[in-house]
C-alpha cells in the first residue's frame, strides 16, 4: 500500500494563478486520480514576466505545505510527483521541484525541464523526483512537509507554465512493518503443509 501527502495550503503564492477560486493548493491536490494517474481539469499556472525587459530569468516560485501521513519506518519507495505542461510553444522550461522536511530543512531538490518542441509537443508532462535511503532518512517529521515549484525560462520568451497536479507518495505504515516482520514471530504470514 501507498499513503499519499497532497498539498494542504498555500504559503507563498508570488505570481502563481489558480484556474479557479483563490486556492492554488486546491487546484492540484487531485486526491481522487492519483490511482488512476488521471488529474482534474484545474490547475495552477504562471508566465513568465521577464520577457521583453529584463536581462535575467525570473524563477517563478509557489510554496505549499503538504498533508501529513505517517513515517513508514522505512525508506524505500519515497518520491514526489508533478504533472506539469508549457503551453506557448516558444522554448524550453526549468521546473524545480523541492521537498523540505517540516522544519524548512532540504531533503532534496530537482530540475526537470520541458521542450515544447516549438508547439509540437502538447502532452504534460508526469516528472517523478525519487528519493534515496539517506534523502528519506533525514525527513524527521512526515507532518506538513514543504513543497516549494519552481518555473524558470531560461530564454526568457514569455512561456506559460502550468501544474495539474503534485503530491509526495510513501509506503503505508503497516505494509512497511509487515515486510519487515520476522517470520518466526506470532502474526507472521506462513504456510504450513500436512501430510
Amino acid at each position: 500500500m501507498v499513503q499519499y501527502a497532497y498539498p494542504d495550503a498555500d504559503t507563498t503564492v508570488n505570481n502563481w494563478a489558480a484556474s479557479t477560486g483563490s486556492n492554488r493548493y486546491a487546484m492540484i491536490d487531485d486526491a481522487y486520480g492519483t490511482a488512476t494517474a488521471v488529474a482534474d481539469n484545474t490547475s495552477i499556472s504562471v508566465s513568465d514576466d521577464s520577457g521583453g525587459g529584463g536581462f535575467d530569468p525570473n524563477p517563478e516560485s509557489i510554496v505549499l505545505s503538504l498533508s501529513s501521513v505517517t513515517d513508514p519506518s522505512s525508506a524505500s519507495s519515497h518520491s514526489v510527483v508533478v504533472m506539469w505542461f508549457e503551453g506557448s510553444g516558444q522554448d524550453t522550461v526549468t521546473l524545480n521541484v523541492n521537498l523540505k522536511d517540516t522544519d524548512g530543512s532540504d531533503v532534496k531538490n530537482q530540475d526537470f525541464t520541458y521542450d515544447s518542441e516549438g508547439g509540437g509537443n502538447t502532452d504534460p508532462l508526469v516528472s517523478t523526483m525519487s528519493l534515496n535511503a539517506a534523502q528519506a532518512n533525514s525527513i524527521a517529521n512526515y507532518g506538513n512537509m514543504i513543497l516549494t515549484i519552481t518555473a524558470t525560462d531560461g530564454q526568457m520568451m514569455g512561456t506559460t507554465t502550468t501544474v495539474y497536479q503534485a503530491y509526495f507518495a510513501c509506503p503505508d505504515a503497516a505494509a512497511a512493518a509487515a515486510a519487515s516482520a520476522d517470520p518466526d514471530l506470532p502474526g507472521a504470514a506462513f504456510l504450513m503443509f500436512i501430510d
